[in-house]
């Protein structure tokens, strides 16, 4: 069982953005995916969730073609948190992450008790219960990172997948964020997180991708690629890779623009 971009390539506008890309987010690990701006690290997502067409390659869900996949399906199977998703006006907090139960609910979209249970177990774990009354439009750009969080989560998804989920969080938000991605990948779901911090992915992931003009330049294990040979290369910076007395993770530490 796994999620998986295989060989993809994709142009948007005419433009080539990935070229023979291939990515497996496994059930129980959590996959990083890190690149420098512009690399295709949002489009390999929407890849793997079926929002971007690729023009070559396959992206299979267990070995069952994605596109083969009715909607509904893929999504009880496949729960997404992206950058830049509007906020619905009109909704409270609770109702916009009780949305996340549509694709297990019927036509009128009944919510059963199991449901409800659902939906108040995933904003307690992202930290926004208190919040559970007040309408989205009104909260801060944090608050809503965590209620798209909590919508996702509320999908009881097979496979989750964060864009960037980090952004306009605070320290605790971001350590709630990383225990929750550990205890889904613990409770068996595939877990793929899209990074601009290279040091969050060294402590959090089994694994990371390294992107760089939509080829994949390097995966494995943190400690494999998150060197300074890779990362220079990657980022047009001379960088020291060094490794944390306090955790084993690692410290990355640009010294000179390479290019200006």
């Amino acid at each position: 069982m796994s999620l998986d971009a295989r060989e993809v390539s994709v142009a948007l506008r005419g433009r080539p953005v990935l070229e023979r890309a291939s990515l497996s987010v496994r059930p129980g690990a959590i996959d990083a995916l890190v690149g420098p701006n512009g690399a295709g690290k949002s489009t390999l997502l929407g890849a793997l969730t079926g929002t971007v067409q690729v023009a070559s390659g396959a992206v299979e869900l267990d070995g069952r073609a994605l596109a083969s996949l009715p909607r509904k399906e893929l999504a009880a199977r496949v729960a997404v948190v992206t950058q830049d998703a509007p906020t619905p006006a009109g909704f409270t907090v609770r109702e916009l992450v009780a949305l996340g139960r549509a694709p297990h609910q019927g036509a009128l979209m009944w919510a059963a008790p199991a449901d409800h249970a659902h939906v108040a177990r995933a904003m307690e774990r992202v930290g926004v219960e208190a919040l559970a009354d007040r309408a989205v439009d009104t909260l801060s750009g944090g608050e809503r990172r965590r209620v798209a969080l909590a919508r996702a989560l509320a999908q009881d998804a097979d496979y989750l997948l964060m864009d960037e989920p980090a952004a306009n969080l605070d320290l605790e938000g971001e350590a709630r964020l990383f225990a929750v991605a550990r205890d889904e990948a613990a409770r068996g779901r595939g877990v793929l997180v899209v990074l601009h911090g290279l040091e969050a992915a060294a402590r959090l992931a089994d694994r990371v991708t390294l992107l760089v003009r939509g080829r994949v330049a390097a995966v494995g294990a943190p400690s494999d690629v998150l060197t300074t040979e890779a990362l220079s290369a990657a980022f047009g910076v001379e960088v020291d890779v060094a490794q944390s007395p306090l955790d084993g993770g690692v410290h990355v530490l640009p010294k000179s623009h390479r290019r200006p």
